[in-house]
């Protein structure tokens, strides 16, 4: 009697070692595929146009996996999507531009517990002798930012009424009035100065806007310059043009002024993208009609048009969202505009460069031969939100901004910077942008 009764407690016991062995290895395998799936998902999460739909293939994609345990393939439930998330508040994304995290649900998975009938004769139950299974991963992207200028813009998702999203690619073309911010705090619409690898000096900020390339890294997290630093902003933008004190200068090819918004009057910071295209083609370009695939163009696309450079535009060659450059294929629904060899503008009313640069050919050597030297890449600062102010440490989320600089700076007490919204800055648009994928729950 005893030896059945010490026989019948081991065949159980091994039996329910099996079962918890079978469970564990079929919930890290469920796990393990959650996790990469969040993680491949995240990778996509750069805040341009699909990002959300390329996402969730590449997690569906990844996560799709064979289990014997399982009786087949592991599968995706549900990806989600989220501004926020964790203790300070659970927010759904509403566009590609906000989405930041990523949250992938598997399938629920049921396995058979050996030892379910050997209880459910014990207590005399009929009860299910199956366990479901299931597992969930958030994950999200923290990029690393390379040879940004040290510039950062405060969000206009802030300004109450007129909040205007520049992460959105919708708002490609748009001009905006960046204003030097004060010492007291800063709103939407002004800009501000980083430090540069720990550096918050005025001559480290010049360098940093003028230079080529700066050779600093940034993650999520910037570091604010204190102080009004209106002259050595005015002279590293500038430089970019061939024009004020820093040197060298390696101006842009091209450094004409364009235009700006009909609308961008007033008390105005930031225009609906509707310029004067035909008017100033017209003056600059020898009276020459608008060539056709500029019609509706930003100052941008119109900028890469008079370098002779090919470029991808949106919505079938209509759009304002602009792919430069091209390293491998056009992007889905992006038409190639092939334009002429260069023809960088020249007003022959007044081709004096240094009055106010309406010669678009600059004097200055060496000439920055890439096209993207107006383009100043701008970090964004919920400034109300973190009282953004002085010296401190302050989150980006990872949002940067491609702007294209539209005119010289002038000089103090003005000094507004005028540019026009390029697009968000992702793994897409620039070689210094890397994603940094990573778990959170």
């Amino acid at each position: 009697m005893y030896v059945a009764l010490a026989g019948s407690l081991l065949v159980g016991s091994l039996v329910l070692a099996v079962d918890v062995g079978r469970t564990t290895i079929l919930r890290t395998e469920m796990q393990n595929a959650a996790d990469s799936a969040a993680v491949a998902a995240a990778t996509q999460l750069d805040g341009s146009e699909d990002a959300r739909s390329r996402a969730e293939g590449l997690a569906r994609g990844t996560a799709l996996d064979s289990s014997s345990l399982a009786g087949g393939e592991l599968t995706v439930s549900q990806v989600e999507f989220f501004s926020a998330f964790g203790d300070g508040g659970t927010t759904a994304a509403t566009s590609d531009s906000d989405a930041r995290l990523v949250r992938v649900t598997m399938d629920t998975q049921s396995i058979h517990m050996m030892f379910g009938p050997v209880i459910n004769a014990l207590t005399g139950s009929d009860g299910n002798s199956a366990k479901n299974l299931e597992a969930v991963a958030v994950a999200t992207t923290a990029p690393i930012i390379c040879n940004a200028p040290p510039f950062m813009i405060c969000d206009l998702t802030e300004n109450g009424n007129n909040a205007v999203d520049v992460m959105d690619p919708d708002n490609a073309g748009r001009q905006v009035l960046l204003k030097e911010g004060g010492g007291g705090g800063v709103a939407p619409g002004n800009y501000g100065l980083l430090c540069v690898d720990g550096d918050c000096g005025a001559n480290a900020v010049e360098d940093g806007l003028a230079d080529l390339e700066n050779g600093a890294c940034v993650g999520t997290d910037v570091e604010t310059s204190p102080g009004s630093k209106t002259n050595k902003v005015r002279n590293g933008v500038n430089a970019r043009f061939d024009t004020g004190t820093f040197s060298p200068k390696n101006p842009a090819r091209n450094v004409i002024n364009f235009p700006r918004d009909t609308g961008l009057t007033g008390s105005a910071i930031i225009g609906g993208g509707n310029w004067n295209r035909a008017g100033y083609w017209s003056a600059k370009h020898g009276g020459a009609a608008l060539p056709a695939e500029l019609n509706g163009a930003t100052r941008y696309q119109v900028y890469l048009y008079e370098l002779g450079e090919t470029f991808g535009r949106s919505n079938g060659g209509t759009g304002k969202s602009t792919q430069y450059p091209i390293e491998n294929a056009l992007l889905a629904g992006y038409a190639l505009i092939d334009p002429p060899p260069a023809s960088v503008p020249v007003a022959v009313s007044n081709a004096n460069k240094n009055n106010n640069n309406f010669d678009g050919v600059p004097a200055s050597n060496p000439v920055a031969q890439d096209p993207e030297r107006r383009i100043v890449v701008a970090a964004i600062l919920r400034c109300k939100a973190q009282n953004v102010k002085g010296h401190g440490e302050f989150d980006t989320d990872g949002r940067y901004v491609d702007l294209f600089l539209t005119e010289t700076v002038s000089a103090p007490p003005v000094a507004d910077v005028y540019a026009e919204i390029v697009g968000p800055l992702n793994s897409t648009t620039s070689a210094d942008f890397h994603i940094n994928a990573q778990l959170v729950h």
